[in-house]
């Protein structure tokens, strides 16, 4: 399978779609997966975590462009190592997050045992349930979005 390319920055993409971080790991076939996000209006770019080669600029440099310009960020990042957790942690740190897509087994990567997605990002994390399906991931990301398009409770207005 060849390696997508120019997938550095959102430089070029269509200012209408949405945008779709694809956090994947090699073996897990980014490129299927993001050509299957296309196929369904989004635009996509793809990151397959830090490895020994690759620093992730999220963790290493407390920024990621990509990061920076997605929507919703799709993190399938599941593996045996801590950075895999860490990535999905930073995430939740961003000052202007984006809606954030994982699984079950990244949540738990991600907090070393099972933890309801509510207890961690009420209205910014959607876990996608079940088996990874394009279908699936298609309605997480849908609700991403429309969690994001809902009103946060702030100070002062009765919720606090």
């Amino acid at each position: 399978m060849k390696r997508r390319s120019n997938t550095a920055t959102w430089d070029g993409a269509p200012e209408r779609r949405v945008r779709v971080l694809l956090e994947c790991p090699p073996e897990s076939s980014p490129a299927i997966i993001a050509d299957a996000l296309e196929r369904q209006g989004f635009e996509v770019r793809t990151c397959e975590g830090p490895d020994r080669r690759h620093a992730c600029a999220l963790l290493h440099d407390g920024a990621c462009s990509l990061v920076d310009g997605a929507d919703v960020v799709v993190n399938l990042l599941d593996g045996p190592d801590d950075d895999a957790g860490r990535v999905l942690g930073a995430l939740t740190h961003e000052r202007r997050p984006p809606g954030i897509v994982t699984t079950q087994s990244a949540m738990e990567v991600a907090s070393g045992r099972e933890v309801p997605a509510e207890a961690v990002l009420p209205q910014r994390l959607t876990v996608v349930q079940g088996s990874l399906s394009t279908a699936r991931l298609v309605e997480a990301i849908t609700r991403s979005l429309r969690a994001q398009q809902e009103p946060t409770p702030s100070w002062g207005d009765g919720f606090c």
